[in-house]
């Protein structure tokens, strides 16, 4: 058996999917996986032409896509949802809208945090410009950073601090 009849799509409709699934949020994207664990563990008999392990994971993962794409269009579609549905869809939709996660704290903000912090705060106190503190970072570090973006880690640290 192959994917298209395993999950009832065809490749563009799960090219469409994937490319959606790319677009979801973090917390999106744990509740899509959340679901295709629970169709791993339901041991369906939808999953069970799957030839190997792999396939039926990526089965699974379609599935699951399928289903969390059509809970959101459930209400455009004008269908009759019970009270406990419309409260799952509007967590969904809140999810969705919440923010997007960050891919983790960049080299640079991370550098000007453990290891740069205290040192601007000194170079400030003794009277620098943020040009000048670039310029010293750019001299004694060896790497470039731009006053702008320095004031802003700087201003964003020392506000989470206090």
């Amino acid at each position: 058996m192959d994917i298209d009849d395993i999950t009832q799509t065809k490749i563009d409709e799960r090219d469409q999917l994937l490319r959606w699934y790319g677009s979801l949020n973090e917390i999106e994207r744990y509740d899509v996986h959340k679901l295709q664990l629970d169709l791993l563990r339901q041991k369906s008999d939808g999953l069970a032409g799957c030839k190997d392990a792999v396939q039926r994971s990526y089965a699974a993962l379609v599935l699951a896509l399928v289903k969390r794409k059509h809970a959101l269009t459930q209400c455009e579609r004008k269908e009759h949802m019970t009270a406990a549905q419309q409260e799952q869809l509007r967590k969904m939709r809140l999810d969705a809208v919440a923010k997007k996660s960050t891919k983790g704290e960049g080299k640079v903000r991370k550098l000007i945090r453990l290891r740069w912090y205290h040192e601007i705060e000194n170079l400030l106190a003794e009277g620098l410009s943020w040009r000048q503190i670039s310029d010293y970072i750019a001299k004694n570090h060896k790497r470039r950073v731009s006053h702008t973006y320095l004031l802003q880690v700087f201003e964003t640290l020392k506000n989470r601090e206090s």
